[in-house]
């Protein structure tokens, strides 16, 4: 069956149409790419995720990703994680409308303040998409939700 996980290849899902991805699958995957640590780091960021966001799984042909939308900051996720481990922080997606860009700014704030990550985090937010490696925003996970957090408490 096409798009199904019996068409496992390698360290990712192929097949000619994109394979519809959730949780079991999802960190199926990570657990054969990722090592240990960064698998608990991952669970870790997805668990948050799941406690106060829409979580939503991606549709990719090799790696699996589920994105998190905050209920009150905008209808677009800021956060994406894919299975090879890269966090995609979309700022560009916060711009819905004012409570937005607050939220935007609380959330580049709070990951300046994280070690490995701050310096990713360009002072000139709008548009900006910026992919970090597990690598380095594993190693500070409690910070990412600390400003995910951070971002929330500027909801009303």
């Amino acid at each position: 069956m096409e798009g199904s996980v019996q068409e496992q290849s390698g360290y990712g899902h192929k097949s000619r149409h994109a394979f519809k991805w959730e949780e079991k699958s999802f960190f199926e995957d990570v657990e054969h790419k990722r090592l240990l640590p960064e698998v608990v780091a991952m669970r870790r960021l997805f668990h948050y995720c799941a406690s106060v966001a829409q979580v939503r799984f991606g549709s990719g042909y090799i790696d699996g990703s589920f994105s998190a939308v905050f209920p009150g900051v905008s209808s677009r996720p800021p956060l994406s994680v894919f299975s090879s481990g890269i966090m995609r922080l979309s700022f560009g997606n916060l711009c819905d409308e004012e409570i937005s860009y607050i939220c935007r700014d609380a959330l580049a704030d709070g990951l300046r303040e994280s070690p490995p990550i701050a310096p990713k985090i360009p002072l000139a937010l709008r548009g900006q998409t910026i992919n970090v490696r597990i690598e380095e925003w594993s190693k500070d996970v409690e910070g990412v939700i600390s400003a995910l957090e951070s971002m929330r408490s500027k909801v009303p």
